[in-house]
């Protein structure tokens, strides 16, 4: 015969292998079904409400953590034991994995036997895998009995401390959800178009809005948004799926997370495959704020820290643009800025009294072309940063090709005297006003370098000299071109 110490390490070893198969077997068969249809659950509400056992079950959800993952409190309780050779492990283990195998059954039992066919309905998809792997907790839970049974009973300090271990299992696993009763219903006509505002990841002050709404409201949003009443009220889906099972489907979404905080790719298969008219960050932000509010705060540091990395390229770039440029003593009005190009690149100099537009023939000659009061210069780049230098003069400066790929200039009318520069489809930025003159014909000189080389990644600047002064020709005319563009 084996020492009995022996013969304990022996059962508590097989209870620790035993609750281990619920996982790898979850595993085998998701491997094994993969790309298979799924077979879908449906509920009707009306009798659902009748079913306590049902949704009490679902307020011990934590509990059913155990049916597919039971190592969690054997693999503890065993190395607890080996350690202290403490009876107290093996007690709170049994009743820890008797509590989690027997508590949906029996509540199973209980719906079935009180109300009938309608409860019986909810359960059955249930009974040959969840319930089963339920009452599979009893495998180890009896395995680890044998190892204590033998002992003389407990004595009132060991009873005092189980009881206070369980106590405690049992408040962590209830007590965080005490104050739900019942499921709240969501009719079409109890969600109001556009009532529900959807918040984006990054919304931080949106998200923590929504968390403190009430528990009730809050699922009253979610169901909503879910069935698509709130937005497609003439169209509304997943009419065959309970209230109560869209609730469990989305509070079991919420704890299958990854290590970074983002939902794992199997929950956003299962997501898809569960439809409705809610993307998965909206859905979350309502049923499970405490998860939204970390990924909203995390998004909004990244933002922060982006916005910080932007601010300091852009004083770097600012600096390097006033480098680049000597001033010109002869001016009237010069400024150096740094310019962000918007879609499509370019900028116009006008007073905006054109009928104009000549960006398309600014497009066909490659840099610049003229229209009456405006002038139209293309950039090498879009949605990015150039360096430009405006100076106005009241007579031509003396002509520098010197540093520059391309120089040319074109002639322009300015009735009102007030020609600037323009970005398209934005406001106006600081710059002086170019016509020092007053009213009446200029000559527009444009000077660029760099336009083939701002594209590349840490490439130099797109900088741009912009010249206007007096002068009563139209004709356009070609200074330099030593660029590579077409």
């Amino acid at each position: 015969m084996f020492p009995r110490q022996d013969r304990h390490r022996t059962l508590w070893w097989a209870a620790l292998a035993a609750s281990t198969i619920p996982l790898l077997l979850g595993l085998l068969l998701s491997v094994l079904s993969s790309g298979g249809a799924t077979v879908g659950v449906s509920f009707g509400f009306a009798g659902a409400v009748k079913c306590r056992g049902w949704w009490l079950q679902l307020e011990l959800w934590p509990l059913q953590w155990l049916a597919g993952m039971p190592f969690l409190v054997v693999g503890p309780a065993f190395a607890l034991w080996a350690r202290t050779r403490s009876r107290v492990p093996g007690w709170t283990a049994v009743t820890i994995l008797l509590l989690a195998g027997l508590a949906k059954p029996l509540l199973a039992a209980y719906d079935m036997a009180t109300w009938g066919e309608g409860c019986a309905a909810m359960w059955e998809p249930f009974v040959p895998q969840t319930l089963g792997w339920d009452l599979y907790l009893l495998v180890p839970a009896g395995l680890i009995y044998l190892t204590v049974r033998r002992r003389r009973a407990l004595g009132r300090r060991g009873r005092v401390a189980t009881g206070t271990a369980l106590a405690v299992v049992l408040l962590l696993t209830i007590g965080g959800d005490h104050r739900r009763h019942e499921i709240v219903a969501a009719a079409p006509e109890e969600c109001r178009t556009g009532h529900i505002r959807l918040p984006r990841p990054e919304d931080l002050a949106r998200v923590e809005a929504i968390a403190r709404m009430p528990v009730r409201d809050r699922e009253h949003a979610y169901l909503c948004m879910m069935r698509g009443h709130d937005y497609f009220p003439e169209k509304p889906q997943l009419e065959d799926v309970d209230d109560g099972e869209l609730l469990w489907r989305g509070r079991r979404m919420c704890t299958r997370m990854d290590p970074q905080g983002r939902p794992t790719r199997a929950a956003v298969d299962e997501w898809r495959h569960l439809g409705g008219g809610a993307r998965f960050e909206d859905a979350l932000a309502y049923l499970c704020p405490d998860v939204a509010l970390r990924q909203a705060r995390a998004a909004a540091e990244r933002s922060r820290r982006l916005e910080r990395e932007y601010q300091k390229e852009h004083a770097r770039d600012e600096a390097s643009c006033r480098r680049s440029i000597r001033r010109a003593p002869r001016a009237v009005r010069q400024k150096t800025a740094l310019l962000t190009t918007g879609e499509g690149g370019g900028y116009y100099i006008s007073d905006g009294s054109s009928p104009n537009d000549p960006f398309s023939q600014a497009i066909d000659d490659g840099l610049i072309a003229s229209s009456g009061s405006t002038a139209a210069v293309m950039t090498g780049v879009e949605n990015d940063d150039i360096c430009i230098t405006v100076r106005a003069y009241r007579k031509a400066p003396p002509l520098d090709l010197k540093g520059w790929d391309r120089v040319q200039e074109v002639g322009i009318d300015s009735p009102h005297g007030t020609t600037r520069l323009y970005m398209p489809m934005d406001a106006p930025p600081k710059l002086p006003a170019l016509t020092a003159a007053g009213p009446g014909p200029y000559r527009v000189r444009v000077h660029v370098r760099n336009r083939d080389a701002a594209d590349l990644l840490n490439g130099p600047l797109e900088t741009h000299l912009v010249q206007v002064f007096p002068g009563t020709s139209k004709r356009p005319v070609l200074h330099k071109n030593t660029e590579h563009r077409n």
